[in-house]
């Protein structure tokens, strides 16, 4: 481990080293043995405002960008109200081989979804009733997802479950045909119609390697829930969870008992919807200007913080711009708000890309892609000598290539992998008295 924050260290410090000698063409004239001098400003003039942006990606044909899938619905006195759902599909397993189902009778089948317990967002101790539905669209051959896409579903649910609470971490015990007994905890699982078993047994077996050869045929589910109290709940369907998996149980020759298992996941998108109506929220989207105001920053498919910089083009003459930040501060909520709502553990800067989707400043696409977005980035919330929380953010790249003109003076604050981050956080506006949303920039000029 020491080796490895020492790497990243020295990675961090030859960053900070080019970045102090990447000129930028407000100035081409500076030489190594110039007479200079270091300079800092912080009082650029920022405006600011929320807003609602583009929708978020939920899933990408060569990356699907999220792992995590909370469900449920939040019921926030500022940000108002927020539902997210989502769609998955079941496929053979690369690997494992294929049913048999000749002379076999069903049994039953029954679909597992694993839980994160330590991942609520809200209300701890809340219920959740799930509705699974059956997708009626083929969505695999789309290249891109989007929140707000919605598909076809059956009208009727295939399964329900009641009064699911992730905090009792159940551990239940199944009798299992191959394993005696299967021991199972932090599971929600879903016992399907027979009709759906019997149509997945009369299917026909596809030769081996065609693992996606069920999407055609059975598309898909679609699972939502709604909640007792304000809180979402998460579910884990990456390749890494072990108890996430459809199950036909049967027997053979009316003797021989017998289980295969389905593997789910593969195209998985989420379904975020937002009610701001009657909120502060739903007042700031109304406020073009915004500098006076709290900024609201919310994960899903929320609401953004647009930043107007142009004021840096107020730097004139030859520089070299050694370092630039961004330094914001948490609007004081109650202390019940603050409990059930903690801030975003992550905010990251982008820039509007050429499609009109937000894509990363290179100060965090770099500082991502060393797994260093901490420590070279920032955008992580700090506690300051008086409890209030702050966030620092470095983007000194993007700084020049503004000053270069080669990219925009508008810049976005955003909860970092939005898609699978239900959190939100209120901050306060570049005019407020004792803690506006600041920029700073250190730079060398000629003496």
């Amino acid at each position: 481990m020491r080796i490895s924050h020492f790497i990243v260290a020295m990675i961090a410090i030859s960053m900070a080293f080019m970045s102090c000698g990447d000129s930028t063409p407000v100035g081409s004239g500076l030489l190594e043995d110039e007479d200079l001098k270091v300079l800092y400003r912080d009082d650029f003039e920022i405006k600011a405002s929320t807003v609602l942006t583009p929708p978020t990606i939920t899933f990408t044909s060569l990356n699907n960008p999220i792992s995590d899938h909370y469900i449920g619905e939040l019921d926030d006195p500022i940000f108002g109200r927020s539902m997210s759902s989502f769609y998955f599909q079941m496929r053979y397993y690369s690997t494992g081989g294929l049913p048999d189902y000749e002379d076999a009778q069903l049994d039953s089948a029954v679909l597992m979804l694993q839980v994160n317990p330590e991942l609520t967002y809200g209300d701890s101790t809340a219920a959740f009733d799930f509705e699974l539905y059956r997708l009626r669209e083929n969505i695999l051959l789309l290249d891109t997802i989007y929140s707000d896409q919605v598909f076809v579903t059956d009208a009727v649910p295939l399964s329900t479950v009641n009064g699911f609470r992730p905090i009792d971490r159940d551990t239940f015990t199944i009798t299992d045909p191959i394993q005696d007994s299967i021991t199972l905890s932090n599971v929600v699982r879903f016992r399907l119609d027979d009709a759906f078993g019997q149509e997945i047994m009369n299917t026909d077996i596809p030769d081996e390697g065609q693992a996606d050869a069920l999407i055609d045929q059975f598309n898909g589910f679609y699972l939502t829930a709604i909640s007792d109290k304000s809180s979402m709940m998460n579910f884990d369907l990456s390749s890494n969870s072990i108890n996430s998996f459809l199950s036909v149980y049967y027997t053979i020759n009316d003797s021989v008992s017998s289980r295969f298992d389905y593997v789910l996941g593969l195209d998985r998108p989420l379904l975020f919807n937002h009610e701001y109506a009657g909120t502060p929220v739903d007042e700031a989207l109304t406020d073009t200007l915004g500098a006076t105001d709290n900024l609201y920053i919310q994960g899903m498919n929320g609401v953004d913080v647009e930043i107007d910089l142009s004021d840096l083009l107020s730097l004139e003459g030859e520089l070299l711009v050694n370092h630039a930040e961004l330094e914001f501060t948490v609007a004081q909520e109650s202390l019940a708000d603050t409990i059930l709502y903690p801030v975003l553990s992550n905010i990251g800067m982008y820039k509007e890309a050429s499609n009109g989707n937000l894509v990363e400043v290179d100060d965090l696409f770099t500082a991502r892609t060393i797994g260093a977005t901490s420590l070279l980035f920032g955008g992580v919330p700090e506690k300051g000598d008086n409890n209030e929380i702050t966030y620092k953010i470095n983007f000194t790249s993007h700084v020049k290539d503004i000053l270069r003109g080669n990219e925009s003076t508008t810049v976005y604050l955003s909860a970092l992998s939005k898609g699978q981050n239900p959190g939100r956080t209120v901050i306060l506006g570049p005019n407020h008295e004792s803690h506006p949303l600041t920029l700073r920039i250190t730079y060398t000029v000629p003496n």
